[in-house]
């Protein structure tokens, strides 16, 4: 298997995003608990969140702000696609 290369641009993101996730996940979830009303959506938000702001990395210019919108929005999505599904 190939080594890669990841610039220090990369690295530098990948811990910030996990000091976010330490420092603020667990207050997003709470945030979207409240907001969905179910501990699996929010999870779900939160995690989801997460997965892909570190798949674009250094594209998001405020990591904190961009992930606090996302996940309402991830949210908001799952909570969409179950009224639909009902």
């Amino acid at each position: 298997m190939a080594k890669v290369d990841r610039g220090s641009a990369g690295v530098e993101r990948e811990e910030q995003l996990e000091r976010l996730y330490r420092e603020q996940g667990p207050k997003m979830w709470r945030a979207v608990l409240a907001f969905a009303g179910d501990p699996e959506v929010a999870s779900d938000a939160v995690a989801e969140g997460f997965a892909q702001a570190l798949h674009r990395g250094t594209e998001i210019r405020d990591p904190e702000r961009w992930l606090w919108r996302v996940v309402f929005r991830i949210a908001a999505g799952l909570l969409a696609e179950r009224r639909r599904s009902e």
